[in-house]
Order: C-alpha cells, then sequence, then structure tokens
C-alpha cells in the first residue's frame, strides 16, 4: 500500500509541474508581441525561415 501511495504523490507532483510550466508558458503568450502580418505570410510560404527571423529579432533588440 505503501508503494502505490508514493507514486500517487509522485504523479501530484508531476501535474503540478505540468501545470505551473502551462500557466507560466501562458502568461509569456499574453505579453509577446505578434508577428506583423507579412512576416507571417511570409514564413507560411517559405520565403523566410525561422532561423532568418530569430536573425531579425536579435538585430532588432540590440
Amino acid at each position: 500500500m505503501r508503494k502505490n501511495t508514493n507514486l500517487h504523490a509522485a504523479e501530484a507532483l508531476e501535474d503540478a509541474a505540468d501545470v505551473a510550466i502551462y500557466d507560466e508558458r501562458k502568461a509569456q503568450l499574453k505579453i509577446e508581441k505578434t508577428l506583423p502580418a507579412d512576416v507571417t505570410m511570409d514564413i507560411l510560404q517559405g520565403r523566410l525561415t525561422l532561423a532568418e527571423l530569430a536573425q531579425i529579432n536579435i538585430r532588432h533588440s540590440e
């Protein structure tokens, strides 16, 4: 019985950690800026890769 209780406790801790990660990432989405429509279209149509976008973001933040 004790082994089963430990398993449930470990699962509960893991679930709590998952919820915390989810909440943190959800909060980050609220403060992040969205991409301009033209940039989104370039990515979707293959004219701009995510690596190129990362370089653009690095230059803008310097």
